[in-house]
């Protein structure tokens, strides 16, 4: 068994995207058991932002009939309109790029925008985004803002009003 059936043990290594042949007995025993509790498993993934990638990983290896049924139709659901979204997404940060390039912009994408772009998990659904967060040089803030806009992006009220981004630069 694992780390006696510790939540964030069996978590943290059904997320790993090859496992072992021990590991994934110790898994099947784990997540087969009566006493495994997918609610606190859902929560764990959902607190540490991991959901999709979790159950991609739980069916690459072959894990995820352990799974009620309803809570797999749930994050089938949820993968595929996340998939959506992640590719509508990638298809405006495309069209950012080709913006920026044009103008000799020096943009680094970050966070789940890199992850994105990079295919990083194999799966475009894979990773929940709220937002495509890029590194820009402060002086070309300026040209930047007036592309985005160009495009029809905006700030997003959540930005405009929160005192936590007052430190933080988000251009539309």
């Amino acid at each position: 068994m694992l780390a006696s059936n510790n939540p964030l043990s069996i978590l943290a290594i059904s997320l790993q995207s090859e496992l072992s042949v021990q590991q994934h007995l110790q898994l099947c025993d784990n997540l087969g058991s009566q006493f495994c509790s997918w609610e606190t498993l859902l929560f764990l993934a959902n607190l540490h932002r991991v959901t999709l990638l979790w159950y991609l990983r739980l069916q690459q290896n072959d894990l995820a009939c352990c799974m009620p049924m309803a809570l797999r139709e749930y994050l089938d659901a949820l993968l595929e309109q996340n998939r959506v979204r992640n590719r509508n997404h990638l298809a405006a940060l495309e069209t950012c790029q080709v913006a920026f390039g044009r103008e000799r912009l020096e943009v680094i994408l970050l966070k789940g925008a890199a992850a994105l772009a990079d295919d990083l998990y194999g799966d475009p659904g894979a990773r929940l985004m709220g937002d495509i967060d890029l590194l820009i040089l402060p002086s070309q803030q300026d040209q930047v803002d007036q592309i985005l806009r160009q495009l029809g992006f905006q700030v997003a009220k959540v930005y405009q009003d929160n005192r936590f981004y007052l430190g933080h630069h988000h251009l539309p």
